[in-house]
């Protein structure tokens, strides 16, 4: 699909779907550890069975068109209110609220927890057994519109980006092995200790997506690129920046990347930093994304 800048099209925010969100159990191919293994024997984006390391089957979403399939859906990071800061189902950050009591966020980019369901994956945060036990090569990244339906999460996703380079074997095969190397933790890496980068190929979207976020955070950034674990000005920590890295000397963090701890000690705005969606919702003109970004899921893929 050719690329095309969002700063110069209008994409609706929300796709409904008159479908529903099912699958038929007979379409399962069970005894396939990952997407990757069904490279070559199906060619439908859709709903596979795969089994975990115990040999008990799961269903997940497979992409098997981008760039040859075989991609596996292993998460999904979704903010259910965005004036919520650290409170109830911001797992990818913390639900114990901002607290000094509790600063490291609640662990899920590290730990072995599941939660959620495929089906749901653009309506609610998402986890599979996949996220931790897959060994990948690569990353892929789309951002889809809030509540778009299962048999849409592809056709309605308005950025997908990968790499291709073998960044997650460099990273010990998953994003758990990531995070176990560059740990999400506040007050304890000075700002700009950031963890890995990658550059990324659009399959959908260009580099222009920086126009998602606000015209402060844009000169800090670079496109076309990933980052994880970047430390910001207040030394608190946040997982995932979305299709930008940090460019030197930059460290306003909570601004274009999600997911992270729960500790946020500063200014008395810096509490704001707290959530999924870290600082993305923000009242300082220059340093709030674009709606269109703030109701989004984005969900995550190994290969």
């Amino acid at each position: 699909e050719v690329g095309y800048n969002l700063c110069l099209n209008s994409i609706p925010y929300h796709a409904i779907a008159t479908a529903t969100n099912k699958w038929d159990s007979q379409q399962y191919l069970e005894f396939n550890s990952s997407c990757n293994d069904l490279r070559g024997i199906e060619h439908k984006d859709k709903v596979y069975m795969i089994t975990d390391s115990d040999g008990l089957g799961y269903p997940v979403y497979c992409d098997m068109t981008t760039n040859g399939g075989g991609w596996t859906l292993v998460a999904s990071i979704h903010e259910n209110d965005i004036n919520g800061k650290c409170t109830t189902g911001d797992r990818w950050s913390s639900e114990h609220g901002n607290s000094a009591e509790h600063p490291h966020g609640d662990g899920n980019w590290e730990n072995n927890n599941t939660f959620g369901d495929v089906t749901h994956a653009a309506s609610d945060d998402y986890k599979n057994a996949a996220y931790f036990q897959l060994n990948g090569s690569d990353v892929m990244i789309w951002h889809v519109p809030n509540n778009t339906l299962l048999q849409r999460y592809k056709s309605s996703s308005y950025f997908r980006y990968r790499t291709n380079n073998g960044f997650l074997s460099k990273q010990g095969g998953n994003l758990q092995t990531l995070f176990q190397k560059f740990p999400l933790k506040d007050n304890k890496y000075p700002k700009g200790d950031n963890g890995p980068s990658s550059s990324v190929v659009f399959d959908k979207g260009s580099k222009k997506n920086t126009c998602n976020f606000g015209t402060s955070t844009q000169g800090e950034v670079e496109p076309g690129y990933i980052q994880f674990r970047t430390i910001n000005y207040e030394q608190s920590a946040f997982a995932l920046c979305l299709g930008v890295k940090y460019r030197t000397n930059n460290y306003n963090t909570e601004h274009a990347c999600v997911g992270g701890t729960s500790y946020h000690d500063g200014p008395s705005d810096t509490n704001l930093y707290c959530g999924d969606y870290s600082a993305l919702e923000f009242p300082i003109s220059g340093w709030n994304a674009t709606q269109q970004l703030k109701t989004s899921v984005f969900m995550v893929f190994y290969r």
